[in-house]
C-alpha cells in the first residue's frame, strides 16, 4: 500500500529572537516547549586528535541566517544543541548545517534534510559524525557526506560554503543572531541557487529525498513486516535494499531488493512482509518477501541505497541477552514499533547503541492498520 504523507501546520507567529543552546538541555522547564533538539554522536572520532569543535550554522527559507556558532568539543558524546524559534516563523522552513572542525578548519560537513519549528513541540533530530567522511567536502553546499559519499542534493538551496572563508572560529559565547546580519553567510534566497560551483548539479543518484525506516511488524507466527518511506522529497528505491543480519551477526544473512518500489513520491511508503502473512497483514503489504522478512526481536537491519547506508534498526553485531532490544516499555519483540514523525534522519551507524523508546512508539502485538501510511 502506498500512500502520501500530510505535514501538521503550524501558526506562524513571530517569537524571540533565534537562541542556539549549546551543548546544553537547557529547555527542561521552559513554558514554551517549541524547539529542534539536535542530538551528535559519533563511535569513531576521536576528540580532539581528528575534531575538537562543532559549528552549527542555522537558515530560514525566508527569513535568511538566524544563527552561526561555533563551540569546543569537551570529548564525550552525545553532545545536545537546542535551537529555539525566534525572527524566523514558526512553520517556516529552516535548514540546518553541522560542521565538525579542527584547529578551526572544516573537516566533516552534514547537512540535515529541511525541517521546521512546530508550536508547543520539541523536534530530536540525530546526527552522527563517522570517521569515513573526514576530509570529505561535496561541491555542493547542500550535498550531504554518508559513509564516506556525497549523497543527494537538498530543495533549500542556502549557499552555505564549508571553506575557509567561513568564520569557522565564531566564539560560542556571542550573543544570539538576529536575521541577516552575518556578514560571512549570506541570507537564504529561496529557490536561488548557491553559485557556480553549484550550477547544474543533479539531485543525486537517491532523488531529493531520504528513504526511512518507519515500521516495523514484529507479531504472532509469520506476522513480519518492514516499511520504507520517502521523506523530504522524492526517492528513486530502485538502487536500495533492506539487509537482515540475524542473531548478533556481522554479516547479512538475507538481502530484500526494493527494487519493486520503483520512485517513490515524498511521504509515500512501501510495505514488504514474510511470505506466509495471515491475510490481515498481507493485505497492506506492497511484496511478499519469502522468508527474507523473518526478525523475531534480535535481528538487525540496514537499509542501504546505492550501497550506501542510509537508515538502521536494532544493533548490528549484538544479540540482546533478553532477546529483544527494549526500553521504556518500547521493545523489539512482540510489538509493532512505528518511527515518530519528527525524525527525519537516519541512523548511519548500524552498530551504534539502540534504543528503541527514543525514536520509535509502540503498539499493540499484531497491529497492522498503519502500515503504508507513516504520519498520516
Amino acid at each position: 500500500m502506498v500512500t502520501g504523507m500530510s505535514r501538521r501546520a503550524s501558526p506562524a507567529s513571530s517569537l524571540l529572537p533565534v537562541t542556539l543552546l549549546v551543548l546544553a538541555t537547557a529547555l527542561a522547564g521552559c513554558a514554551d516547549q517549541t524547539a529542534i533538539v539536535i542530538e551528535v554522536t559519533s563511535s569513531d572520532l576521536r576528540v580532539p586528535e581528528d575534531i575538537d569543535q562543532l559549528r552549527v550554522v542555522v537558515e530560514g527559507e525566508m527569513t535568511g541566517t538566524m544563527a552561526d556558532r561555533t563551540t569546543d568539543l569537551p570529548g564525550t558524546w552525545p553532545q545536545t544543541l537546542a535551537i529555539r524559534p525566534g525572527n524566523a516563523r514558526v512553520g517556516e522552513n529552516i535548514r540546518i548545517r553541522v560542521f565538525a572542525l579542527q584547529a578551526g578548519e572544516p573537516r566533516i560537513r552534514r547537512v540535515l534534510p529541511p525541517t521546521r519549528f512546530e508550536s508547543g513541540n520539541e523536534i530530536t533530530l540525530r546526527v552522527q559524525l563517522s570517521r569515513d567522511c573526514l576530509d570529505v567536502m561535496c561541491t555542493s553546499p547542500d550535498a550531504d557526506c554518508v559513509a564516506g559519499l556525497c549523497t543527494g542534493e537538498m530543495p533549500m538551496d542556502a549557499g552555505v560554503d564549508a571553506g575557509p572563508e567561513d568564520d569557522a572560529g565564531t566564539d560560542a559565547g556571542m550573543p544570539p543572531m538576529d536575521a541577516g546580519t552575518d556578514a560571512d553567510v549570506p541570507p537564504m534566497d529561496a529557490g536561488t541557487d548557491a553559485g557556480a560551483e553549484d550550477a547544474g548539479t543533479d539531485a543525486g543518484p537517491m532523488g531529493e529525498g531520504q528513504l526511512l525506516l518507519t515500521e516495523y511488524v514484529e507479531g504472532t507466527s509469520n506476522n513480519k513486516a518492514i516499511e520504507v518511506t520517502a521523506v523530504g522529497g522524492t526517492v528513486d528505491a530502485t538502487m536500495c535494499s533492506l539487509l537482515l543480519y540475524s542473531n548478533g551477526s556481522t554479516s547479512s544473512s538475507r538481502t530484500i531488493d526494493l527494487s519493486g518500489a520503483g520512485a517513490l513520491a515524498e511521504g509515500a511508503s512501501y510495505v514488504v512482509c514474510h511470505g506466509s502473512a495471515d491475510a490481515g497483514l498481507s493485505s497492506a503489504c506492497d511484496e511478499l518477501a519469502g522468508t527474507s522478512i523473518s526478525h523475531n526481536g534480535d535481528d538487525a537491519y540496514e537499509l542501504r541505497c546505492a550501497g550506501v547506508l542510509v537508515d538502521s534498526f536494532g544493533r548490528v553485531g549484538e544479540a540482546p541477552a533478553s532477546g529483544e532490544w527494549s526500553a521504556g516499555g518500547v521493545g523489539t519483540q512482540n510489538q509493532t514499533l512505528r518511527r515518530k514523525c519528527s525524525v527525519i534522519m537516519g541512523d548511519t551507524d548500524s552498530m551504534d547503541p539502540f534504543d528503541p523508546s527514543i525514536e520509535w512508539d509502540s503498539y499493540p502485538l499484531d497491529t497492522f492498520d498503519g502500515l503504508g501510511e507513516h504520519c498520516p
